[in-house]
């Protein structure tokens, strides 16, 4: 048998009294609080089948390397060395030590999430600003970038092209980085800034002409298993058969029998202490029941896809399911950062057996 753990509280509970209709913000999945993760799905469009939320200031509190836009080399070593042995970084974290100049920058980011619908199709990054960030005088430092200003929905609109980045630093204006910049609408009253080619799918979000992955609630029963999460990747509409960065699909494995598709799967860092837990949604409690114990069973013996080695030397874990999910809280010996690259690899825990 596989060994069964319950939550002290069970927070799936709390969906019989919340019932998500439109806003998180309105009806918190935890009564009494609104998450930044709960915010930032409200931006993303319900097409979404890939979601990756970091939340980047609640990061740098819980590692000490708070950093301003300007810090001297020193504090910004000390910030990019934390962060990337958590493994936890925004797509402008790279880029802040040449930034320093630039209206916005990592150090001005509360939290990032990005994603893509079905195939990789309409890629988009949303970043929640500090409130004190003036994204008026942004608009106007991008402009002075290069940037050609339009407007789109009322709101201002940048874009650069790539010809306008020098060819050795792909920054235009020598501050802003064309690969994850070159096309930013702003939007001064919710503190947003959004970016990627489908920026004009997540302001319809934004602005309520279009719904968010809140109203299609498919992700309600994941993401509400966890509380305080500071990184969380999540997919739906999973295919089996297909693992990131293989061209193509993986030799059979049938030591995978018995493992089901789930319908929605979460990877989390959460908690004062940066656990980490994969949640896994199925059509309904009997499934997960059963995947629950062929997962665990598969866990003991079997090998991640990427590199061959057992899951048991890797990791320890604790199993669960709770009526039609199934919850794994890990102790990685590689850490946050080797749980997040599983994770992005749709590897190890959420591995489910092919179909056919």
């Amino acid at each position: 048998m596989v060994p069964m753990r319950r939550s002290p509280v069970s927070a799936l509970s709390l969906l019989a009294v919340c019932s998500l209709v439109g806003s998180l913000a309105g009806c918190s999945l935890i009564p009494g609080s609104s998450s930044d993760l709960e915010d930032a799905l409200e931006v993303v469009p319900a097409d979404a089948t890939s979601v990756t939320f970091v939340g980047r200031a609640a990061i740098a509190e819980r590692l000490d390397v708070e950093v301003e836009t300007g810090a001297d080399d020193r504090e910004l070593g000390r910030y990019l060395q934390a962060v990337d042995e958590a493994g936890v970084a925004t797509r402008l974290t790279s880029y802040l030590g040449v930034m320093g100049d630039a209206a916005l920058s990592d150090a001005d980011i509360v939290w990032e999430v990005s994603g893509s619908g079905q195939d990789d199709e309409g890629l988009w990054t949303v970043w929640k600003t500090d409130d004190d960030l003036d994204l008026d005088e942004v608009g106007d430092d991008l402009v002075d970038a290069g940037y050609d200003e339009s407007e789109t929905g009322g709101e201002r609109r940048f874009r650069a092209e790539l010809a306008a980045a020098d060819p050795e630093t792909s920054l235009v204006g020598d501050r802003y980085p064309v690969a994850v910049m070159g096309d930013v609408v702003l939007v001064p009253d919710e503190h947003l800034v959004l970016t990627g080619p489908a920026v004009e799918a997540t302001l319809d979000v934004v602005q309520d002409d279009e719904d968010s992955l809140v109203d299609g609630q498919d992700f309600e029963d994941v993401v509400n298993a966890v509380d305080d999460a500071e990184f969380a990747h999540l997919r739906r509409d999973i295919d089996c058969g297909a693992v990131q960065g293989r061209r193509s699909p993986p030799t059979p494995d049938p030591t995978l029998e018995g493992l089901a598709r789930p319908e929605a799967t979460g990877f989390f860092v959460h908690g004062d202490d940066a656990e980490t837990t994969t949640v896994l949604a199925f059509e309904d409690d009997d499934t997960a029941e059963a995947d629950a114990e062929a997962r665990g069973a598969w866990l003991e013996d079997g090998l991640l896809l990427q590199s061959q080695r057992p899951v048991a030397d890797v990791a320890t874990w604790d199993i669960e399911h709770d009526g039609s999910l199934v919850r794994i809280d890990e102790d990685l010996k590689g850490g946050v950062r080797f749980g997040i690259e599983l994770a992005l690899a749709d590897d190890g825990f959420t591995r489910c057996a092919p179909e056919g």
